[in-house]
């Protein structure tokens, strides 16, 4: 979707995941590095 502040990432992110099953959101630096990535947790089986 392009450059977006993270409060706009988590509304739009919120708003998606009603309708999408596996939707991210992933922070990257300047250097296209992923910083940090946003989304839906899988539960470990026991």
């Amino acid at each position: 979707m392009g450059p977006m502040t993270e409060a706009d990432a988590l509304r739009e992110w919120f708003t998606l995941s009603g309708t999408v099953k596996d939707i991210y959101i992933i922070e990257v630096d300047e250097n296209n590095k992923v910083k940090r990535q946003i989304g839906p947790t899988k539960k470990k089986k026991k």
